[in-house]
């Protein structure tokens, strides 16, 4: 094999550089143009990989607009055209070792060897063996203090699991379960994912996207319902302008049970719901209402009728049927199966409001409240909304 080496002068104290050929042809413009690059994440039509490149002992092709830590072996290989680089082989053994991250440099805890397993079976691509490692995680995630350390210490390398285009699906599941059992009920774990990782979230709906294009078998399903856990937890945590992919969610309600059709439209809804955030401003307001309010707004009229939801669920999905009707207005037409429901739950609601008989949550009471009020504020009449107060004043 003919190999040119490329030598390359790094300035002292420089930690990253980008190589890039003299030259670029149309087809690595037209590459580039089709990436998606987030915070450390960077995709093209097929495949995820780090934004940074990650140094082994061997050489490894230099993805589309990577990053290069300085102080790496880099040649070009001719019989293939790929440009190529690796550790620095005067690097001392430490520096050396196949997936060496910024992980592994940290000081230890209970689960760095875990995680130490892990990347040494990714490196070699024998997934099988860290099979073991991720069940015991998952195991320890849902523990609050674990749950943090986790995303806070491994978030990089559970997040290559889940984008490595060759990570096999079952990896990938179990992946998913660490990460749902990391942030549901972990406001700091979760913080931690919106504020350090904003790429993260357009990943997942990336994932997302990418396997509901196809046929989806059994174990591709299983894996699509995980990704929805990830961002039903996020979107209840998060405090930023929602990005939804409604063709996903469309392809995922109609293929899914009765308990993904409803996942969807929580996810829904709580997006909707920031629209009610008095800080956005009207343009990103418009910008954020997907563009078949409609559709949804009756899968959600329909489905907040199930009496087998809890009333979590019921104020959750009420909420997103508020906001879709304040902000659409009289362009989104209400069923009368709906109008009825909604009869029936003010007249319960106002009636228990009335009461008093035992102290009540403030949660519920306000809720109570804005259902009642919305009956014909927003979902019906404004004139009869206001002689009912009229009424109730007298």
């Amino acid at each position: 094999m003919k190999l040119i080496w490329i030598i390359l002068p790094l300035v002292a104290g420089q930690n990253l550089i980008t190589l890039e050929p003299e030259v670029k042809s149309k087809e690595d413009f037209a590459a580039e143009e089709q990436l998606y690059v987030g915070d450390s994440i960077i995709c093209d039509s097929q495949d995820c990989y780090p934004k940074v490149f990650e140094p082994r002992e061997h050489w490894q092709e230099i993805k589309a607009s990577q990053h290069l830590p300085a102080g790496l072996d880099i040649r070009m290989n001719i019989e293939s055209g790929l440009r190529e680089a690796k550790l620095h082989a005067g690097a001392s053994e430490d520096d050396s070792t196949g997936l060496s991250t910024v992980e592994e440099t940290q000081q230890a805890y209970e689960f760095s060897e875990h995680f130490k397993e892990i990347r040494d079976a990714e490196a070699t691509g024998n997934y099988n063996d860290m099979t073991t490692h991720l069940e015991t995680l998952i195991e320890f995630s849902h523990g609050y203090h674990h749950g943090y350390k986790i995303i806070s210490r491994d978030f990089a390398t559970l997040e290559r699991l889940v984008s490595n285009v060759s990570v096999p699906l079952h990896i990938k599941e179990l992946t998913t379960r660490i990460f749902t059992g990391c942030l549901r009920n972990n406001q700091p774990a979760c913080d931690l994912i919106v504020q350090e990782h904003g790429d993260f979230i357009p990943l997942i709906w990336y994932q997302l996207h990418f396997l509901v294009n196809g046929e989806l078998n059994m174990e591709e399903m299983n894996l699509c319902k995980r990704y929805l856990s990830i961002l039903h937890v996020l979107s209840v945590q998060k405090n930023t302008v929602p990005e939804i992919d409604e063709e996903a969610l469309n392809k995922m309600f109609d293929s899914g049970d009765k308990q993904t059709r409803l996942r969807v439209l929580e996810i829904v809804s709580l997006d909707y719901s920031a629209l009610d955030r008095d800080a956005l401003t009207n343009q990103q307001k418009r910008n954020t209402q997907p563009l078949n309010a409609q559709a949804w707004y009756n899968k959600l009229a329909l489905q907040i009728q199930d009496p087998s939801l809890d009333e979590f669920q019921v104020r959750l999905l009420f909420r997103g049927l508020h906001s879709i009707k304040t902000h659409a207005g009289k362009s989104v037409k209400t069923d009368q199966s709906f109008v009825k429901w909604l009869a029936a739950e003010a007249e319960n609601r106002s009636d228990r409001l009335k009461q008093h008989v035992k102290e009540r949550d403030p949660e519920q009471e306000e809720f109570d409240r804005q259902l009642v009020s919305s009956r014909h504020a927003v979902f019906g009449n404004p004139l009869a909304n206001r002689i009912k107060r009229f009424d109730d004043e007298l």
